[in-house]
């Protein structure tokens, strides 16, 4: 199971989505594995973010603002140690 979020990159975060993801699964289905990284900021989630349209994530504006694209190479590296 693979999947990328646009924010919020901490463990926990990504560790609960995974959990509810692998929760909608069939009982017949077997995960052998599982990882998420950050995700990909669209440009328009970034215009209303620096046009303070998305309150809810002042506090997170910055990181935002600046995300690279992802996985990139360095996910894929740190999922490969």
């Amino acid at each position: 199971m693979f999947g990328t979020a646009g924010y919020n990159n901490t463990k926990e975060y990504f560790d609960g989505i995974l959990a509810s993801v692998k929760s909608l699964f069939s009982a017949s289905n077997t995960v052998i594995g599982s990882y998420m990284c950050q995700g990909r900021v669209s440009e328009a989630v970034k215009d209303k973010v620096k046009n303070g349209m998305l309150e809810k994530y002042e506090a997170i504006k910055d990181k935002l603002i600046e995300a690279e694209n992802h996985p990139n190479e360095k996910d894929i590296e740190l999922k490969l140690l």
